[in-house]
């Protein structure tokens, strides 16, 4: 059996159909959304913040997680001057930034951004694996269920433009007053955003779960969940190829991957900084060129 793990290098081999997903783009849609957003990010963590000292670390050239993580972080920061942060700020936090997140990816203009591949990239996933997992949202390709999605699929929740929510905040009563239309409302313990920041990543939100505790607090938005191994289907693999995965900012997945065997991961002209990123982990030696992935 073989297997292959695809991210959103994928998407971006089809630089021109789907340049919407360039990082200048994401970014561009992010801050316009974090302006919307600015008010309820306050209201859900109760303290007033000033958003020009966060705007001036956000960098045009990050990804969204990491752009993501810097709001986090500065959140986390703020709240910490004055109380502690409560499990209740993080949940919320995650939430919200998850929403904005997804909104900014595949949702602007009246549009709902989908992206595609060419059928080479396409013949050569279904001819050549006999399992196939994603870690983006959306294999829009994908029409007869081959695709396995660790993070979730977007297509379950829309197949249009429409606004999202976040299920968990549709109780909390600021969200209420603040989302007055109508909207999808997404599980994003399904579809899984975690923003890169050193506090929290998707092994002790999402694998661990959320369980009755010290600086957790009763609230109509809370709602404790015994956590889920996302990954978990890595497990008993013994070979896997990587194709269009970034080596930063997700140490879980990138630990399941370390414990299988056999592997090979194309890296886009065999860039030295992603190289030696992967290798910090314990991962060497299995380095190709994604040019060579259609011949491979």
């Amino acid at each position: 059996m073989k297997n292959i793990l695809i991210g959103n290098g994928l998407n971006l081999t089809n630089n021109q159909e789907n340049s919407f997903l360039s990082v200048k783009s994401v970014y561009e849609r992010f801050i316009y959304r974090l302006d919307e957003y600015w008010s309820i990010i306050n209201k859900l963590v109760n303290k007033k913040m000033d958003k020009d000292p966060l705007m001036q670390k956000l960098n045009p050239n990050d990804g969204i997680e990491i752009l993501s993580g810097y709001v986090y972080q500065y959140v986390y920061e703020e709240i910490e001057k004055e109380r502690d942060f409560y499990k209740n700020d993080n949940y919320r936090i995650i939430e919200i930034l998850a929403e904005i997140s997804i909104k900014s990816l595949f949702f602007f203009d009246n549009k709902f951004f989908i992206p595609r591949i060419s059928d080479e990239y396409k013949n050569k996933l279904l001819k050549s694996y006999d399992n196939i997992y994603t870690l983006n949202y959306i294999e829009d390709w994908d029409n007869n269920g081959n695709v396995k999605y660790l993070h979730g699929n977007l297509k379950k929740y829309v197949t249009k433009y429409t606004d999202i929510g976040s299920n968990v905040l549709s109780n909390n009563k600021e969200y209420k007053k603040f989302k007055t239309g109508q909207y999808e409302k997404i599980d994003f313990k399904d579809i899984v955003f975690i923003p890169t920041n050193s506090k929290v990543n998707k092994n002790n939100y999402i694998v661990e779960g959320l369980k009755p505790g010290k600086y957790l607090y009763p609230a109509d938005d809370l709602f404790p969940y015994k956590g889920r191994d996302i990954y978990k289907e890595l497990n008993n693999i013994d070979n896997i190829d990587v194709f269009g995965m970034s080596p930063y900012g997700d140490e879980t997945i990138i630990d399941k991957i370390k414990k299988i065997k056999n592997k090979r991961i194309y890296v886009y002209k065999l860039n030295e900084d992603e190289i030696n990123e992967w290798e910090k982990y314990g991962i060497k030696n299995c380095f190709i060129d994604s040019s060579e992935f259609l011949n491979s």
